[in-house]
């Protein structure tokens, strides 16, 4: 298998951490707080049927 359990692990910590810096720089434009946990939410769902796929 091409990925490990570990670059997994990985992958998902970089998207999150990218959504967070992102949503950070947005924050003085007061985006809603919402819109930031759907987002996150979409990236954890895509994350897990990534992982689902490969597995």
């Amino acid at each position: 298998m091409a990925f490990s359990t570990r670059s997994l692990v990985m992958f998902i910590y970089a998207v999150t951490e990218t959504l967070k810096n992102f949503f950070q720089v947005d924050a003085s434009q007061r985006m809603s707080n919402r819109a930031v946990a759907v987002l996150r939410g979409d990236a954890g769902v895509t994350g897990t049927v990534w992982f689902s796929q490969v597995g």
